[in-house]
Parts: C-alpha cells; sequence; structure tokens
C-alpha cells in the first residue's frame, strides 16, 4: 500500500485520542517509519526486493520506535498505545492491501501474513487500495471540518492553521475589502481577506492595508 495510505489512516487514528500535537505527530510519523525499510528502492531494485517487508515491518521494531518516541512524551502510556497503534495499523493496511507478506511477528515466528493467497491481486490493488484511499481522504475532510486540523500540522501548526482557513473560510467567509469569498486570515488585523488582497512581498499572511506601498510591515495595531 502506498505512504500516502498509510499517511492518512495514521492520521485518522492519531485525531480519535485526545492527545496533544507532538503525540498527533509521532502517530503519523509511526503510521509511515515501517517503509523505512524500503528505502534501497531509491538507488537498487535487487536490494529494495530483499529487505522491503522485512525489519521495518514487525511489531517488534514497532514497539522499540513506540517507546522510544513516548519517551519525548507528557502523557507517556497513552502516548505509547497511540503510536503502536498507529505503526500496527500500517502493518494490517499492508496485510490485507499488498500482495507482500509481512513478518508481522520476526523475529520470533516465521510465518508472513497476506491476503494474497486468499485475493487476487486485482481486487487487491484496484479495490481495496482505493477503498483505503476514499476512505482516509473522507475521515480527513471530518477531521478538517470538525477539528480544525489537517496533516499539515506534522511540519508547522501555522502552516496547519492557514492550510485550514484556505480550505474552510470560502464556504462560510467574505473578503472584507471587497466581499469575494475569503480565503485567508491576515495575522495583523485577524480580518478574512481573498487571495487578491493578501500582500505577497511578505512572508506572513497581510492584507494589503496592513502593510504599506514598500511593503514593511506597518507597526500599529488595528483595533
Amino acid at each position: 500500500m502506498d505512504p500516502l495510505n498509510h499517511a492518512l489512516i495514521a492520521w485518522m487514528i492519531a485525531n480519535s485520542f485526545d492527545v496533544d500535537t507532538r503525540t498527533r505527530r509521532f502517530c503519523l510519523l509511526a503510521g509511515v517509519i515501517p517503509d523505512l525499510d524500503g528505502i534501497p528502492i531509491l538507488f537498487d531494485e535487487q536490494l529494495f526486493q530483499a529487505v522491503h517487508h522485512t525489519f521495518g515491518h514487525t511489531l517488534l521494531f514497532g514497539v522499540l520506535v513506540s517507546l522510544v518516541l513516548a519517551l519525548f512524551l507528557e502523557k507517556k502510556r497513552l502516548g505509547f498505545s497511540v503510536i503502536l497503534l498507529g505503526f500496527a495499523a500500517h502493518l494490517g493496511a499492508d496485510i490485507i492491501g499488498s500482495n507482500w507478506p509481512v513478518p508481522v511477528f520476526a523475529p520470533f515466528l516465521p510465518a508472513q501474513i497476506s491476503v494474497s493467497p486468499y485475493v487476487s491481486d486485482f481486487v487487491i490493488y484496484s479495490v481495496i487500495g482505493p477503498a483505503f484511499l476514499v476512505l482516509g481522504t473522507l475521515a480527513a475532510v471530518l477531521i478538517l471540518v470538525r477539528l480544525k486540523r489537517t496533516p499539515m500540522e506534522f511540519f508547522s501548526k501555522r502552516w496547519d492553521g492557514i492550510m485550514v482557513n484556505f480550505l474552510t473560510l470560502p464556504f462560510k467567509e467574505r473578503c472584507y475589502l471587497c466581499g469575494k469569498r475569503a480565503f485567508l486570515v491576515c495575522e495583523d488585523c485577524n480580518r478574512t481577506v481573498c487571495m487578491s488582497h493578501v500582500d505577497e512581498s511578505t512572508k506572513r499572511i497581510l492584507c494589503t492595508p496592513c502593510t504599506d506601498s514598500t511593503g514593511n510591515v506597518n507597526q500599529r495595531a488595528d483595533t
């Protein structure tokens, strides 16, 4: 199963619990980190075939990763559980959404698990895979609407807020300058603006009245 599906599944799990931003980030990371053993695809096909779905796709690796990441959390027990669940979801998705067997219990048990002997490749890649993508996307939209979060939170809280505004404001807010659909919120005056009235000469999200003609940010506070 592709990394996008894994990320969406982990994002859904992370937002199913009352946890902090760092825990959600770690859960998302755990949801894609099993594919660390697939990095050789970037430079050697034969090595990729030899090592993918090996050490990274075991519960032992997942427990170790979860333990290490949980050390950096305030709620360590809850964080460990959420992170491990995100990791385990990756293994489960690969078992039913890939024809590549997963050595879940290695190195303790040699058995590799896959639905491939019982389900055709067509069903796996043309039905199960797309179904996961649709469900994951719908879950991400629901999280966006109800919790005002996007996977962009993994990289930056600020840019996550910008993404949330861009995706939700057009449906409910208007630009205070021209009345068109708003997409962003000015970081100085906190008013909604359309794309035409965002000053592109600054790195911040500012409406044109909050910057002077030279593109320098006005120091006054808009009351």
